[in-house]
């Protein structure tokens, strides 16, 4: 464990240990977690500790920790959500498992940067108490110093669900490549991902309005309300139902509805980091499925595909090789 941990900090962990650093800090009570993360931190060199006590103080709510100006000490009830901050290495929630990962947050040009990478998801709290929780292939960043003054203003790519906390004095306004959402409290799902064609943000409670970069327009959704922004054209289009297959991801589900299987296969290899091959004629990739699979057990997705197409899937490594039977 020490040396997983060691090669882990040192950035000389190999990506097939990794696993195996979850697994062992997994099986670890909370104490030890919180005895091994207060060491951690106790390492860390911060230039101004005055001016980061002072931040971190202001979050003392969310943390409930007693926060001295040499030391931090830690409940174990901190470690079921993350706290983004500037200067400090944090735990990250990889669904129920919590590990270290330290390349999530990068700090540069005084924005904070939150990324996940295929089969990762992660739960952050921001500085404001906006919960946050992000889809494997996302990036959030923003700016600490200018968070939560006038307006609290972040970029986004990819897929997450907000819970915002309400503050009229600071609008919480997200930034997309081509559109930008402004909200005061409310929770929604937001998919704006580089390859697929529309900006999808499904609002759960409250009320946002949205605005095309591309042709200035502008449109409001109310609860319960589904709205697509078309890329190519810039125009929105607005459905009076809220669809629960949006979140669904958010509960451990891939739920598809007449979705072809050449873009669940691109969905499943984002999820969980794997890469399928086809050789099998019976796999027909134009087909459409509908149907709920797991997030988080692949096993279980192999099954479905062999029992759904009476085929047979060699695992080897990060590859899922598709047969006949």
């Amino acid at each position: 464990m020490s040396n997983l941990k060691n090669k882990y900090f040192d950035d000389s962990l190999s990506h097939e240990e990794l696993p195996l650093l979850r697994e062992k800090i997994a099986s670890q009570s909370d104490e030890a977690i919180g005895k091994m993360m207060l060491e951690k931190w106790e390492e860390f060199e911060i230039p101004d500790k005055n001016s980061y006590y002072k931040q971190t103080h202001k979050i003392k709510d969310l943390l409930d920790n007693k926060i001295t100006e040499k030391k931090v000490q830690v409940r174990p009830a901190v470690f079921q959500m993350l706290l983004v901050t500037a200067s400090v290495l944090i735990p990250l929630l990889l669904f129920s498992t919590i590990y270290f990962y330290k390349k999530t947050t990068l700090v540069s040009d005084n924005n904070i940067t939150i990324k996940t990478a295929k089969g990762e998801r992660v739960n952050i709290v921001l500085s404001d108490g906006t919960a946050v929780y992000i889809n494997s292939e996302s990036t959030l960043s923003y700016n600490p110093k200018t968070f939560n003054k006038k307006q609290r203003q972040l970029s986004f790519e990819g897929e997450a669900y907000f819970s915002v906390t309400k503050n009229p004095e600071a609008p919480f306004i997200v930034n997309t490549n081509i559109m930008k959402l402004k909200v005061l409290g409310t929770k929604f799902n937001l998919k704006s991902r580089y390859s697929d064609p529309n900006i999808i943000v499904s609002l759960r409670e409250g009320h946002v309005q949205l605005f095309s970069k591309k042709t200035g327009d502008a449109q409001e959704l109310f609860i319960n309300e589904r709205g697509l922004l078309n890329k190519g054209t810039g125009k929105f289009t607005v459905h009076k139902h809220f669809k629960e297959q949006d979140i669904a991801w958010t509960k451990g589900d891939l739920v598809f509805n007449k979705v072809s299987l050449s873009n669940i296969l691109k969905t499943l290899e984002r999820e969980y980091d794997v890469h399928f091959i086809i050789k099998s004629n019976h796999f027909k990739t134009e087909e459409l499925f509908t149907g709920t699979v797991p997030i988080n057990n692949i096993y279980e997705v192999i099954r479905i595909l062999e029992h759904s197409w009476e085929v047979f899937c060699e695992q080897n490594g990060k590859n899922i090789i598709i047969k006949n039977k």
